[in-house]
């Protein structure tokens, strides 16, 4: 991917700007689907291509806090299972995952998710007083 002053730089004719390669970011949408909320996670650079996730940690904020509280963590374990790469349903253990501590989010909260593996990214959302998700910060917006 070449950025934008890179581009300037080699059409003045400079070849000063060197090419690095740009990590994926996972981008991260809670979605209330049915009684679950539901964490969708996508490849913000090639929505096409699949990112494995290898840990999800959900924080719960306080007012003006940016790290948080844990209130619930998932992480990949030696195994054979598939790993996540498209979604997880909060409160749920995967297969070749392990949880630690999972609290039931509630409505008038609000939460950071932190995404890891391949490559990383997080959210900010809260929970609506009628049990809906409003997002405050996504990683691919």
């Amino acid at each position: 991917m070449i950025t934008s002053f890179c581009m300037a730089m080699l059409l003045a004719g400079t070849s000063t700007c060197q090419m690095r390669p740009v990590n994926p970011i996972v981008g991260v949408e809670v979605r209330k689907e049915g009684p679950d909320y539901v964490f969708h996670f996508q490849n913000c650079f090639d929505p096409k291509k699949v990112i494995g996730i290898h840990g999800v940690t959900v924080k719960k904020l306080g007012p003006g806090e940016r790290d948080g509280t844990l209130y619930c963590k998932i992480t990949e374990t030696p195994s054979d299972a598939r790993e996540l790469t498209e979604k997880w349903t909060y409160g749920t253990t995967p297969p070749g995952y392990r949880m630690a501590s999972c609290e039931p989010l509630k409505a008038g909260e609000t939460y950071r998710a932190d995404v890891s593996g391949a490559a990383g990214g997080h959210a900010v959302f809260s929970i609506e007083n009628d049990g809906s998700v409003r997002m405050s910060k996504q990683a691919c917006k």
